[in-house]
């Protein structure tokens, strides 16, 4: 995804979400085992049609997840696009833009943090 034209990224986006007359089944990560997410990952491919990743700082949550590169790192084991979920305090244009490079088809982040 990441290495993409971004009209393609676009069209890829708008199957997903606006060409559908079913809902997208999209189960995060979470709760995985991340000393094995890519095969955690692996295991659902055939189910999901979105992997939900939740981003957490520390800060706007009490919890803290990962990053960007080990979202990366993930997005090159799986051919399904990324939805990213920010619940950060301050999600800056760099922040936004290392997850974008790190394969994220979809980047949520909390209105009160803007």
């Amino acid at each position: 995804m990441k290495n993409m034209p971004y009209h393609e990224i676009r069209k890829r986006h708008r199957a997903l979400f606006l060409d559908r007359s079913v809902p997208l089944l999209c189960p995060s990560i979470l709760s995985c085992d991340l000393a094995n997410l890519a095969s955690s990952v692996r295991a659902i491919e055939n189910a999901a049609d979105v992997i939900h990743c939740d981003i957490m700082d520390g800060r706007f949550v009490p919890n803290l997840t990962f990053g960007a590169p080990v979202l990366e790192s993930l997005a090159s084991q799986t051919s399904l696009p990324l939805d990213m979920h920010l619940m950060v305090e301050y999600p800056s244009s760099d922040m936004l833009r290392s997850f974008a490079r790190a394969g994220a088809l979809v980047i949520v982040v909390h209105a009160e943090t803007v």
